[in-house]
């Protein structure tokens, strides 16, 4: 029996029904059994790979399809329109959509974070609004760090996975942490600012201050860092006690409120403001540390670092200190120092990430100059001891440096290398200088080969050298954390303690400090009276000192920098 037009039309929609779930069901298994899933997790192409999530902001995403892109780009033209206007909290309001809408694209949170730091906190008056602004930018790009963390198929790893950071957005957060804090037109402000943010508000009360001086007097013996900046920021002579006690409460009176930024905020949200203090989650703390996860790759000196952690710290609190820690925090997703990305099959390269806008050479050695600064800073403020210590610390990770990258030879090498250089420069003086090519009797001889090779290998430390300044910064490091050394900035720091008071006093331990300078850049410091003599040709190059027959440099004094950092102490003295 024939069958109709109507049943014919039915059995064909039952056939595409049966193979569209068949296909659909097909789907599904090859997408979930393996196959799909198992390529995007591999290449690291899924968004949970590419960072955390967020399920707002991916419905956000999902819904808006696309009209995402129109839509950002109105929000990008509202944003800059708000900061003209002033307008901050619904600047900020619409920074944030921004962020949640393109959550993995490192220049939102770069830029903004720049922007609430450098931008919108010069825009006011008092400080106090200009901190916590450049502490908001700090915190944005924490945010910003956090979220774009890639986990990768790692198949060495136990887990299967690695983590990979962001090391520009790191950069970011330590730059300007060091920056504003020990550079900016506010310096000596923020310098009290900072270490008052990682101390607990209960210590540095000023109404319990009043009610009880004995507690004003313990914040003093245990805090002398920050009471020593509050009497350099007021201009208070040592003698002047009582002047000293009216200007701190003053000072922390007007920094004891609930919008100033702080490790412990929920402190200044307590019963005095009435303000709730639950919902502060760390990224709402100032200032930021690294906090890498568990299974994630690190430095062993950040990792020690962050184990032995203590905010309480006078160390801890240092602006060198923290940014610091965040170039080394940054250096962790780039790759060796001997490894060539180009060898590597797409799979293993994808666990690394390389720097924006910066020579890896010197974005690694960024830990060790933050380390030089930190000592320099505490020298200068007189903390002798501790100033000491951060130097030789500095020193050590410029060795270390110079080793990981092959910027130092062994002391055993050496001779043999420098005596095989010089023979090859001497023989094959065109090839040397990359005007020609050896000969092809000499190519096949193995020896001049080797002599080639000790000739390349010491030519490329001598340029890699150049490329940060690394014989500055280490000899700097070696010189100053010797007892000689340290006693420079002794006599500097009473010199110009001692400026306003006893005018005699001062020119004298100048004399000493340039007089030290002398003998820790000579060697035949008995020949030159002073350290004045050479003053003239301070900015001058060191071949100029070494046509001087009555002495010669050491390292130290061979270093241009090192003269041109000198010149204004002298022009102080004079």
């Amino acid at each position: 029996m024939a069958t109709t037009p109507l049943e014919q039309a039915r059995n064909r929609k039952l056939i595409y029904a049966g193979l569209i779930i068949l296909l659909f069901t097909a789907l599904v298994i090859y997408r979930q059994v393996g196959v799909v899933e198992t390529a995007a997790e591999r290449y690291g192409i899924s968004e949970t790979n590419i960072g955390k999530t967020d399920l707002g902001g991916s419905a956000a995403r999902f819904l808006l399809a696309s009209f995402r892109g129109p839509l950002i780009c109105s929000l990008w033209w509202e944003a800059i329109e708000l900061q003209m206007r002033h307008d901050w909290d619904q600047m900020e309001i619409i920074i944030k959509s921004l962020t949640k809408l393109q959550p993995h694209f490192r220049s939102t949170w770069e830029y903004q974070g720049w922007n609430l730091a450098y931008n919108v906190s010069v825009e006011f008056d008092r400080t106090q609004d200009k901190y916590f602004y450049i502490a908001e930018g700090i915190r944005w790009t924490s945010r910003g760090e956090a979220i774009n963390r890639a986990q990768l198929y790692d198949p060495d790893s136990p887990t299967g996975k690695r983590i990979v950071g962001d090391p520009t957005l790191r950069w970011s957060i330590g730059f300007f942490i060091q920056d504003k804090m020990s550079v900016s037109d506010e310096v000596k402000t923020y310098r009290c600012y900072l270490p008052l943010s990682c101390t607990p508000p209960r210590d540095w009360d000023p109404y319990e201050f009043r009610r009880d001086p004995e507690r004003l007097r313990a914040f003093k013996k245990d805090y002398p860092h920050i009471v020593e900046r509050i009497r350099d920021l007021k201009h208070l002579p040592e003698e002047a006690e009582a002047a000293l006690d009216n200007e701190l409460q003053a000072f922390l009176g007007g920094l004891f409120r609930p919008d100033f930024p702080s490790l412990y905020p929920e402190q200044l949200r307590g019963q005095r403001t009435g303000l709730l203090s639950a919902g502060v989650g760390e990224l709402d703390r100032f200032p930021v540390w690294p906090k890498p996860d568990l299974t994630e790759v690190v430095p062993p000196r950040l990792r020690l670092a962050l184990d032995n952690f203590a905010p309480e710290k006078p160390e801890t609190q240092d602006s060198h200190e923290i940014a610091r820690l965040w170039y080394e925090y940054s250096v962790a997703p780039l790759p060796p120092p001997d490894l060539e990305l180009d060898s590597l099959t797409p799979e293993r390269r994808r666990l690394y990430r390389m720097p924006q806008r910066m020579v890896s050479l010197i974005f690694r050695g960024n830990p060790a100059r933050a380390k030089s600064k930190m000592g320099e800073r505490l020298s200068q403020e007189g903390w002798i001891e501790e100033s000491r210590q951060a130097w030789a610390e500095a020193f050590e990770m410029w060795r270390d440096f110079g080793r990981e990258n092959q910027l130092e030879i062994d002391p055993e090498e050496i001779d043999e290398l420098q005596m095989r250089a010089a023979r090859f420069g001497g023989q094959y003086p065109s090839v040397a200088s990359g005007l020609d090519q050896l000969p092809p009797s000499a190519a096949k001889d193995e020896e001049v080969l080797r002599d080639m090779a000790a000739y390349r290998r010491l030519q490329n430390a001598t340029a890699r050298q150049d490329v940060g300044n690394y014989r500055h910064w280490r000899v700097t490091a070696e010189t100053y954390m010797k007892p000689e050394g340290i006693e420079v900035w002794r006599h500097l720091y009473n010199a110009k303690h001692r400026y306003k008071s006893d005018l005699l006093l001062a020119q004298a331990e100048y004399k000493k400090a340039l007089d030290g300078w002398r003998d820790l850049m000579t060697i035949n410091k008995g020949r030159a009276e002073s350290l004045l003599g050479l003053a003239p040709y301070t900015l001058n190059t060191a071949a100029l000192y070494q046509s001087r027959p009555f002495f010669a440099l050491t390292p130290f004094g061979q270093n241009r920098q090192t003269h041109e950092e000198i010149a204004p102490y002298y022009e102080e003295y004079i």
